[in-house]
């Protein structure tokens, strides 16, 4: 069973960049989805709505550090998984506290798959 992730990033000039780098891991698959704009607002973000099966996305999201750290320091990318919301950045995927708690979301839709 394939799990899903949605991705947006601060800088969506970047997303083409985001989706070649988590799409050469194997099994993965990244593509560019509208979003609607909220009300009163103008324009829509494009996010990336990332799809393989737990333990690919898993190995995929253990790469985003490194993509993280070759950008400028603002750079910010927040994950959705299952309906909750987690922003990592350079400085706080440093640790791996964050990607362990995507990692556990996914791992939580592995063992109920």
């Amino acid at each position: 069973m394939d799990s899903e992730l949605a991705l947006e990033i601060s800088d969506p000039g970047q997303l083409r960049a985001l989706a070649g780098w988590l799409e050469a891991t194997r099994g993965v698959t990244a593509t560019r989805t509208p979003t609607a704009s909220a009300p009163n607002e103008q324009g829509a973000l494009d996010i990336l709505t990332v799809v393989g099966s737990s333990q690919v996305l898993i190995m995929a999201i253990k790469t985003l550090p490194a993509f993280l750290s070759s950008r400028r320091s603002n750079f910010a990318i927040n994950a959705t998984v299952h309906g909750r919301d987690i922003e990592l950045t350079a400085s706080n995927v440093a640790d791996g506290a964050v990607i362990e708690r995507i990692i556990e979301l996914l791992r939580r839709d592995k063992a109920d798959g």
